[in-house]
């Protein structure tokens, strides 16, 4: 617990610096090497719901595989989100916070992996 008001406006400041240019996911190295680990051995596999490249997920285009690489998101919530952008498409995050199972939680999770 940083308790000086001043160093802890500063972590914040340098986390959110940081955390704004980060790419997430897999990186391409990881992922060729995991990929001709998978060759050489057939017992390897990845999950086919594991999203190596790190791309948001469009809320309004995914599939329900697509949608179910998030996390949290298992494949009731896909097809809730699905029906929700069916009735009105997804224009914000807080459009996701209208479909049922999805919380303050969920869309802190999702908040940098998805888009609409």
């Amino acid at each position: 617990m940083i308790e000086n008001p001043t160093v802890a406006a500063h972590f914040v400041r340098e986390f959110n610096r940081l955390y704004t240019d980060a790419q997430l996911g897999v990186p391409a190295r990881l992922q060729r090497q995991l990929l001709a680990q998978e060759q050489e051995c057939s017992q390897i596999t990845t999950p086919s719901n594991y999203n190596l490249t790190g791309q948001k997920v469009n809320l309004n285009t995914a599939t329900q595989a697509e949608l179910e690489t998030l996390p949290g998101i298992g494949p009731e919530l896909a097809r809730r989100i699905i029906q929700a952008r069916q009735q009105k498409p997804f224009t914000s995050l807080e459009d996701l916070d209208n479909v049922s199972g999805i919380g303050p939680k969920m869309l802190e999770r999702l908040e940098s992996r998805v888009t609409w």
